[in-house]
């Protein structure tokens, strides 16, 4: 079948509480039917609509020349040897000293598609970069992956990377000041209480009037009040930029976003650019994706009446085939019934409450393979990079087309033939 899902047929499915355990190992008679190995022959009747998705070969182009060598043998030596198109159209832009939203797919390296530009500047220019990250969790993760290029640049060169949170205290948000850092990993509320109290620091003062690239990532979040509290924020930050000397005119805004539905008009509207006779397209969105895109497959169930105990044996039957996956839930409610009624040990639950600690110790299990699946909330929607994951099941809709799109986008971003299975 080719037809589109019918959404409102899905939403009205009804949760009962299961009552009875999945069984990690079912046992099986000698006499007893054999299994299916096949998704959709397990589905049989539950089965309410599938689609496969063909692979995409990567679009890739040669690394400039004429970036630092530096930064290219870094490149090198993290095994990048080409951009995708629009990785390269990104430094195109940035280069050019335009702002930008890139609204490519989960998982179509958005970050390299940046930080080369942002990196030449910091490098030739000796340019500042603010990068907002809206959790916590994603600055963390964003942090280790820059880390790990610029420890490849020599140290005389390299730029210096810093992070702030509001967990941060006054005297040591100070001390990393005083590093001089070129690009500052940040959270919106840190920076809209420090700009109440910049005056007090010359090292503030000093990064404003260098400032040139303001990042902010999963733009598409920036709706409602957010959206509007972080519009002004920006035109506080711009009217910091010349306060301090420096040229707020010249500050190239730089949208990330894999499920925006306006993206021109958001970024216009956040960052305050309007076209003039000087510059009649300040900002340039790049939404065609160069990257490779792997073989999917899409399968949404019937209404179910008992969906937690539907859901765990969907995951049961995909654990049976050695698949490693990622199970989204609505509620934490819903994760704990999940998690418990697998009573699996390779199965771990993620939630915004965990702590750190706990975070990167499910991390570290699934890189190992002690964890196969994880069962998580919205948490985990955002751009967090997990090791390499084979499913994705969705238990019930989540309530929107772009939550959909990033929840999906959990799965399949490395190996060559992943597969995803909505339920």
């Amino acid at each position: 079948m080719t037809t589109t899902p019918n959404y409102g047929a899905l939403l009205q499915s009804f949760w009962t509480p299961p009552t009875t355990s999945i069984a990690e190992n079912p046992d099986s008679t000698s006499d007893s039917p054999s299994e299916p190995t096949d998704i959709i022959e397990f589905l049989g009747e539950d089965l309410f609509w599938q689609q496969t998705i063909p692979a995409q070969e990567p679009d890739l182009k040669e690394i400039p020349a004429d970036l630092p060598p530096e930064l290219v043998k870094a490149l090198h030596a993290q095994g990048i040897h080409q951009f995708y198109s629009h990785q390269l159209k990104a430094l195109q832009a940035i280069r050019a000293g335009k702002s930008l939203i890139l609204t490519s797919p989960t998982a179509s390296g958005k970050t390299l598609s940046t930080y080369p530009g942002i990196l030449e500047g910091c490098m030739n220019a000796g340019h500042r970069a603010l990068a907002f990250y809206g959790l916590r969790a994603l600055a963390l993760d964003q942090f280790h992956k820059i880390s790990e290029l610029l420890s490849a640049i020599p140290v005389a060169v390299r730029p210096v990377l810093a992070m702030m949170t509001g967990d941060v205290k006054t005297e040591e948000r100070e001390q990393i000041l005083a590093s001089d850092p070129h690009i500052l990993g940040v959270t919106p509320e840190l920076i809209h209480f420090q700009l109440k109290q910049a005056w007090k620091s010359e090292r503030w003062a000093t990064f404003y009037q260098q400032l040139r690239y303001v990042l902010i990532d999963e733009a598409h979040t920036l709706s409602g009040s957010y959206g509007a509290n972080m519009a002004w924020l920006i035109r506080r930050i711009r009217l910091a930029v010349d306060h301090y000397g420096g040229r707020s005119r010249e500050v190239q805004f730089i949208f990330l976003s894999a499920t925006c539905g306006n993206p021109k008009q958001l970024a216009q509207k956040l960052a305050g650019l309007k076209p003039t006779k000087r510059d009649p397209k300040p900002l340039i969105w790049i939404h065609r994706s160069g990257a490779a895109v792997p073989h999917r497959q899409v399968v949404v169930t019937q209404p179910s009446y008992n969906l937690t105990s539907d859901t765990a044996r969907i995951i049961q039957f995909l654990l049976a085939q050695g698949k490693s996956g990622i199970a989204f839930c609505n509620s934490r409610r819903s994760v704990r019934d999940l998690t418990g009624l697998l009573k699996s040990n390779r199965v771990a639950a993620f939630y915004g409450g965990i702590s750190p600690e706990r975070r990167a110790e499910v991390v570290q299990q699934l890189q190992s393979g002690t964890i196969k699946w994880i069962i998580a909330t919205e948490a985990l929607e955002a751009g967090i990079d997990l090791p390499e994951l084979e499913c994705c099941v969705l238990r019930g809709w989540p309530g929107s087309k772009m939550a959909y799109q990033q929840r999906s986008g959990r799965a399949g971003r490395v190996k060559p033939q992943p597969t995803q299975y909505p339920n």
